[in-house]
C-alpha cells in the first residue's frame, strides 16, 4: 500500500469543519458547528480513524512513482483516446480492445481497457446506456484560490479558520466553503468555492459579469487584473448584505479564480451483454457532479484491483484476461453507488430550490419540514443542533487547549486500512522468519 507516504500529501490537523452563519449581525465571529473526529473517540472506535484534506495532484504523483518502482508498466502523456473497439479472436475466448486517437490512429491494443476519464469519457457509451449524458445540475461554482490566508486574512477570519480544514459559511441560496488542500503543515495553500443556485448556468453569470465566456481550460482560468476586478465585483455584488463583511474579504484575497457549471450525468444503466474488455469506474460510471465523487472513485477502484487479483482472472502462463466475468459482477456495485449518491444530492438540492423561493437568506429551524420530510429524522437533527452542538464546540475548544485537536501521523487510521498494514506487517515477518 502507499499509507506510509499518506501524510506526505495530506494537511495535518485538518479534519475539522467549522460552520459559521452568513452573518455575524455585529456580534462577536464565532463558529454555529464545529464538527471534528475527538480523541476519545478515535481510541474508542475504528471508524473514527484520521481523514485530512489530502492534495490529489501529490496523490497522484506517489502513485506514479510506486508504479514506476515496480517496472512492469509504461506510462504516456498527452495520447488522448477518443474511441475504442473490440477485437474478437476465433482463438482465444475474451476479446481485445484497440483504443483509437482523434485521427482514427491506432493507440495499441489491450487485454483490458479502465476508463477513467471522467465527466467527458469518450468512451463510456460503449458500457453504459444514458441518453440524456451531461446534464446541468442547477449549481454554478466560483472557485477561488488562496497561496496562503495565514498571510492576508484579518484576525477575525483567521480565528474562525484556525486549523480547520474546511471553514463554511451556508445559506439558502448559495453557500461558501474554504478548504484547505496544502501538503504538509508549512504549505497553506486553500480553495475557495462559492456554490451559486441560478437558472443558466455559467453563461448567464459571465453574461452579467461582462466577459467572454472561456473556450478553453487554460482561458477559463482568470488571473489577469482586468476580468479578476470584474469578477471580483460581480460576486460582491451578489453576495451583498446577506453575507458578513469577512466573507467578502475571502473574494477579495483569491489569487486566481475560475466560474464553471456543475454537470452530473443523467440516469445511467449499464449495458447488457458487452464483450468488449472496458470497464468503466468514477466519475466514468456515472458522475454525480462535485463534492464526494473522489472517494467513491477511489473505492471503486480499490474494489476492481481485489477483482483483478482474485485467482483464474490471468492466465498465469501467458498473463492474458481469461475472463470478464469477475469484473462484471463488481460493475453493478459500484453504479447503484452512484445512483445512490447522485439521488441523496437530488433530494438535497430540491429543498434548496424549495426555500430559495423566499429568497437569498440564512438556513432557520422553520426550515427543517423541508430539508427533512422525515419526523423522526428531523427531531434528531435538532435535537443535535440544540444540545449536541454547544458540547462538541466545547470539546473542540478543550483539545484545542490541549495542543491535540485533529489527526496528525500519530492518530489512529481506519480499521480497514489498519487491516491491511497488519496483513503487510505479518508477510514481512514471515518472510524474514524463512530466511
Amino acid at each position: 500500500g502507499l499509507y506510509h507516504r499518506y501524510w506526505d500529501f495530506s494537511k495535518p490537523y485538518s479534519d475539522s469543519w467549522s460552520v459559521c452563519p452568513m452573518h455575524f449581525r455585529g456580534a462577536t465571529p464565532e463558529p454555529y458547528l464545529i464538527m471534528f473526529r475527538p480523541k476519545l473517540l478515535q481510541k474508542m472506535f475504528a471508524g473514527f480513524g484520521a481523514q485530512p484534506e489530502s492534495n490529489r495532484a501529490a496523490f497522484r504523483a506517489v502513485i506514479l512513482e510506486a508504479l514506476a518502482e515496480r517496472g512492469n508498466n509504461e506510462i504516456f502523456w498527452g495520447l488522448p483516446a477518443t474511441d475504442i473497439r473490440e477485437i474478437k479472436s476465433e482463438e482465444e475466448d475474451v476479446s481485445r480492445a484497440e483504443l483509437l486517437a482523434a485521427d482514427g490512429k491506432s493507440l495499441g491494443t489491450f487485454d483490458l481497457v479502465v476508463d477513467t476519464s471522467g465527466l467527458h469519457s469518450p468512451l463510456r457509451h460503449h458500457r453504459v446506456i444514458d441518453e440524456a449524458k451531461k446534464v446541468y445540475a442547477g449549481s454554478v461554482l466560483v472557485h477561488g484560490i488562496i497561496d496562503s490566508p495565514e498571510d492576508v486574512w484579518p484576525k477575525e477570519l483567521l480565528q474562525l479558520f484556525g486549523r480547520h480544514g474546511n471553514l463554511v459559511g451556508a445559506g439558502v441560496k448559495a453557500r461558501i466553503v474554504v478548504q484547505r488542500f496544502g501538503c504538509g503543515v508549512e504549505d497553506n495553500r486553500t480553495a475557495v468555492l462559492l456554490d451559486i443556485r441560478m437558472e443558466g448556468g455559467d453563461e448567464a453569470v459571465f453574461r452579467e459579469i461582462g466577459i467572454e465566456r472561456p473556450t478553453s481550460r487554460k482561458t477559463g482560468i482568470i488571473t489577469d487584473a482586468e476580468r479578476m476586478a470584474k469578477v471580483k465585483g460581480w460576486v460582491h455584488e451578489f453576495m451583498g448584505d446577506h453575507f458578513d463583511p469577512l466573507w467578502h474579504s475571502v473574494i477579495d484575497s483569491m489569487n486566481r479564480i475560475t466560474i464553471r457549471s456543475e454537470y452530473r450525468h443523467g440516469p445511467t444503466e449499464l449495458r447488457d451483454n458487452v464483450s468488449l474488455p472496458l470497464v468503466c469506474i468514477g466519475d466514468s460510471l456515472r458522475n454525480c457532479g462535485i463534492g464526494g465523487g473522489g472517494n467513491i472513485a477511489l473505492q471503486d477502484a480499490i474494489e476492481l484491483a481485489s477483482a483483478l487479483a482474485a485467482p483464474g482472472v490471468f492466465d498465469e502462463t501467458s498473463g492474458k484476461l481469461r475472463s470478464l466475468e469477475t469484473i462484471r459482477k463488481i460493475e453493478p456495485t459500484m453504479l447503484e453507488r452512484k445512483n445512490e449518491f447522485n439521488d441523496m444530492k437530488d433530494k438535497r438540492y430540491t429543498s434548496f430550490d424549495m426555500l430559495s423561493k423566499n429568497g437569498h437568506r440564512e438556513f432557520s429551524y422553520k426550515d427543517l419540514p423541508s430539508m427533512f420530510p422525515n419526523f423522526w429524522m428531523r427531531l434528531g437533527i435538532q435535537f443535535c443542533l440544540r444540545f449536541v452542538r454547544p458540547f462538541f464546540k466545547a470539546w473542540y475548544k478543550l483539545e484545542s487547549w490541549w495542543g491535540c485537536a485533529g489527526s496528525d501521523s500519530t492518530s489512529r487510521v481506519f480499521g480497514n486500512v489498519q487491516a491491511v498494514l497488519d496483513a503487510q506487517k505479518k508477510g514481512e515477518l514471515s518472510a524474514k522468519a524463512a530466511k
